[in-house]
């Protein structure tokens, strides 16, 4: 089936506005780099929210550039 643009990445569905809202279990251990590159394609993204999570130092550095543009973790 052909994909949509909605369908490019599996976060796209946990966007609302310029929020990111991810709760435990929206995402496996071996998907943070492709959310670091989600992140980078798309700037509109200023906020990160993390709902009943622990982000370990490793998950955040692999976030590395995904981050550069958000202003807000919570």
């Amino acid at each position: 089936a052909p994909q949509d643009k909605s369908s490019a990445s599996p976060f796209e569905r946990f966007v609302i506005g310029d929020r990111l809202v991810l709760r435990e279990g929206d995402i496996t251990s071996d998907q943070w780099e492709a959310l670091s590159a989600f992140l980078e394609n798309c700037p509109h993204i200023r906020t990160l929210r993390f709902q009943g999570m622990e982000i370990t130092a490793r998950e955040a550095e692999l976030l590395g550039n995904g981050l550069r543009r958000i202003r807000h973790i919570t």
